[in-house]
């Protein structure tokens, strides 16, 4: 470590040592000259196990944060630490990004394609779908959720079955001792959300981490490094604006001919800035594409200042108005945004209550032949459940009891989150300022629409059971409680 070049930056080195921890080693922690930064020696007050040991290595504090997380056999490049600070300045903004690794990735643990060797690369960067433990560098983002999410999934008696059946390294995991394995959990974690991790293979099968492969935790016997660490030589810096990414068989995954989307949302009246970080923090785990927000005139400094951050284009409108006249602007908001010329595919959705549990837009959308995509409730319009009986109602204030034999023993369609094309919101905008409805609010005159047949230019629609799919309307004002399949945890 000390033969690195840190670029005259500021970097500490932190020990820590799970129990038992030897006299001698922590000791010799402890007397560790190092002119880069400051020193500390954290000893464990229990015996923790590997896996954990790897969960409390680091808790980021902000999203910038950069860490390294290396086990105690691993000898690293001098150039490390330059490769990694410019591959952060380089790829560290993309959202599928795990972290970096110094390992000289060999495995390929799909079942199907175990034996397929992974090229050199040709020293040039890439992302695969695996992890590689050998010197670590997480995403603060992904690693501060990964860490939150175990303290769920790891609870006692109610631990998640994160097995992956068609991949060996599930296999490993049921064999072995399964507090000395955190890769599998983290396996599973960046399944859900199709992360990647960044490579690059030095030349002349030299790397920029090696592992001693000494008889312990990993080996039954003492087999000397994987391989030779990196020298100047053996080493380019490349940075392709594309790197390719791989899947668990080391195969290129296809480049996706990106739909034209956005995310518009009204956020009028909210001002206390965690409802922002709850609403944008979940959304940009999946989704990096536009997104439109309607705020209030009175949002303070701050939240602005974060949504500018997080690229969300705001627009500002007066608080005054009634409910229905708000609807009505809301969908004007709504149409006017999600313009034919710029968008295949818009998201409407409500802001305070929808969690995210992957890309908003998914590559199902590609050949998608319906308008408007649509979530339902369990209840249906009908006066033996309360759901149903309250919007039955809602038709007699509203001019809308002529519609009532054709919405009757239908699912409630969830207005809160509608996918649609610009011309499904065209459709919405006129039946919004249909005078002959005037009283119904935004999800009666939806459902009057889709049932009774006004919206009649739609080519087809779908509706999902609410909480089945890419969003979920299951918060109980700032406290999520359960997910899609019934899951307390969060991912």
């Amino acid at each position: 470590l000390k033969q690195s070049d840190y670029r005259n930056d500021t970097v500490d080195l932190i020990f820590k040592f799970d129990q038992p921890s030897g006299v001698a080693s922590v000791d010799c922690a402890k007397g560790v000259q190092w002119p880069f930064g400051s020193v500390q020696v954290q000893i464990a007050n229990t015996n923790m196990g590997l896996r954990q040991s790897w969960l409390e290595a680091w808790k980021p504090q902000t999203l910038d944060d950069r860490a390294i997380i290396l086990e105690d056999d691993i000898t690293v490049s001098p150039l490390w630490y330059q490769w990694i600070q410019t591959m952060y300045d380089h790829y560290g903004h993309r959202h599928d990004l795990a972290g970096f690794s110094l390992q000289r990735q060999q495995l390929v643990p799909l079942k199907e394609r175990i034996g397929v060797k992974i090229h050199h690369n040709d020293n040039e960067p890439f992302l695969y779908n695996l992890v590689g433990s050998i010197g670590f560098a997480p995403n603060a983002q992904v690693w501060r959720d990964f860490i939150e999410w175990t303290k769920c999934s790891l609870c006692k008696g109610q631990e998640q079955d994160v097995s992956i059946p068609e991949l060996i390294l599930t296999d490993w995991y049921k064999a072995t001792d399964q507090r000395m394995m955190w890769t599998q959990h983290f396996t599973y974690f960046t399944k859900h959300y199709n992360l990647f991790t960044l490579y690059q293979h030095p030349s002349n099968s030299t790397c920029m981490g090696a592992h001693w492969r000494e008889k312990g935790a990993h080996f039954g016997s003492t087999l000397g490094s994987d391989f030779q660490i990196a020298q100047q030589e053996d080493f380019e810096f490349k940075f392709p604006q594309v790197p390719t990414r791989y899947d668990w068989g080391f195969r290129p995954v296809p480049v996706e001919q990106k739909l034209r989307t956005v995310v518009i949302t009204s956020a009028v009246g909210y001002t206390s800035l965690s409802n922002f970080e709850n609403f944008v923090g979940n959304l940009r785990k999946f989704y990096q594409g536009d997104v439109k927000m309607m705020v209030g005139d009175a949002v303070p400094e701050q939240i602005l200042t974060f949504l500018t951050k997080h690229d969300i284009d705001t627009h500002k409108t007066d608080e005054g108005r009634s409910l229905e006249e708000f609807n009505k602007f809301r969908f004007s908001f709504y149409s006017t945004n999600c313009l034919m010329e710029t968008y295949d595919y818009c998201l409407a959705l409500d802001f305070r209550d929808a969690i995210f549990q992957g890309n908003p837009f998914p590559t199902s959308l590609q050949t998608e032949t319906a308008d408007v995509l649509l979530y339902a409730h369990s209840k249906y319009w009908s006066l033996s459940n309360d759901v149903g009986k309250y919007h039955v109602n809602l038709l007699n204030t509203c001019h809308g009891e002529q519609y009532r034999t054709k919405l009757l023993n239908k699912p409630v369609i969830n207005a809160g989150a509608i996918l649609g094309t610009p011309f499904f919101f065209l459709q919405m905008l006129d039946l919004m300022l249909n005078d002959d409805l005037k009283g119904c609010n935004d999800q009666v005159l939806l459902n009057i629409g889709i049932y009774g047949g006004l919206i009649q230019k739609v080519k087809r629609h779908k509706v999902s059971i609410q909480g089945i799919g890419i969003i979920n309307d299951v918060a109980n004002g700032d406290r999520f409680t359960k997910d899609s399949y019934g899951r307390s945890c969060r991912m």
